[in-house]
């Protein structure tokens, strides 16, 4: 393959008259030629094979039978299989002047042309870039403010969250502040009852303490049912017996004045033994304040309630 063959290999599919024709100065030609004309319509085709010293050098492609070559016998297949194989062979063998290889495919378009038009290119792909460049930057300034949004939104949701929170903790403690005060007026109103019920205990007890409302000295028997009459269950009264050292409980128990036997041993005061262990009369009419006579008879289901003198008795039930 000579040194000087300058490779510039062309393919256009298109109908030529004639073969070996130098093109050169045929710009018009090239003009013309349209990829339209398909290959199986054509007898043969043209190639700008080789450009050497200068000069655009022609070859004829035969087509027969499905076949394609530059001289029988045609033995490729396809236009494409032809030129792959000249690529790398050099075209000699058909023309002494022809010692190059199809080596560069080219465009049939103005190669000169193109490149006259690459400054042009480059400004516009300059300010494509730029305009590129500022699309990228507005898409990350976009995304940045989509993530501030997104920030923004939840936020808002949580601050809206806790409103309500804090709304329904305020509803909570403003009905745990009325049942608070509810509670509190509860407690008033019983304190009030209580003081009141407290302070007519403590009259009854100072009552009891004064042995002048339930001790009546010497006093039958009949004399003490006849005070006692009409008066409440639970009232009652304490006289001198006339067995000695001993004193008469006359109580009130449903509609019938009951007597006992109040018994002064060495140990105490008591109605029965072993419970002569109060040591005054007071002490024992304050324990059987609160603690039923049944435990010592069961027919005596009554407490010491109602001293014979005190002040404001209850009414007596029929």
């Amino acid at each position: 393959m000579s040194s000087s063959a300058e490779p510039f290999s062309y393919i256009e599919m298109s109908r030529v008259s004639a073969a070996g024709t130098d093109i050169s100065s045929d710009d018009h030609l090239l003009r013309e030629l349209e990829p339209n004309d398909l290959l199986q319509e054509t007898e043969w085709y043209w190639g700008d094979i080789s450009r050497n010293n200068g000069t655009n050098k022609l070859i004829r492609i035969h087509h027969q039978d499905g076949k394609f070559g530059f001289s029988e016998p045609l033995t490729f297949s396809s236009v494409p299989d032809l030129i792959s194989y000249y690529r790398h062979r050099s075209l000699v063998q058909y023309n002494s002047s022809l010692d190059v290889t199809l080596a560069y495919p080219v465009s049939h378009f103005d190669p000169l042309r193109t490149f006259s038009d690459l400054p042009v290119k480059e400004e516009f792909l300059s300010a494509t870039r730029e305009k590129l460049q500022e699309c990228l930057r507005l898409f990350q300034k976009t995304a940045e403010y989509d993530q501030l949004y997104d920030a923004c939104t939840t936020l808002l949701q949580e601050i809206q969250r806790r409103k309500t929170l804090e709304a329904v903790s305020m509803t909570e403690i403003s009905k745990e502040q009325n049942s608070c005060k509810d509670f509190q007026d509860t407690v008033h109103s019983e304190l009030k009852e209580s003081e009141y019920e407290v302070k007519e205990e403590e009259e009854k007890n100072v009552e009891l303490l004064e042995e002048e409302s339930w001790f009546v000295g010497d006093l039958g028997r009949g004399q003490a049912e006849e005070l006692l009459h009409g008066k409440p269950s639970g009232a009652f009264l304490i006289r001198n017996s006339s067995t000695k050292d001993c004193y008469a409980c006359s109580v009130v128990v449903g509609n019938q004045v009951r007597h006992c036997v109040i018994r002064h041993t060495e140990r105490g005061y008591g109605f029965v033994e072993p419970f002569d262990l109060h040591k005054s009369l007071k002490d024992l009419v304050m324990h059987y304040h609160h603690t039923s006579l049944a435990q010592h008879n069961q027919a005596l289901d009554v407490r010491l309630a109602y001293p014979v003198h005190m002040s404001g008795f209850p009414a007596a039930h029929s």
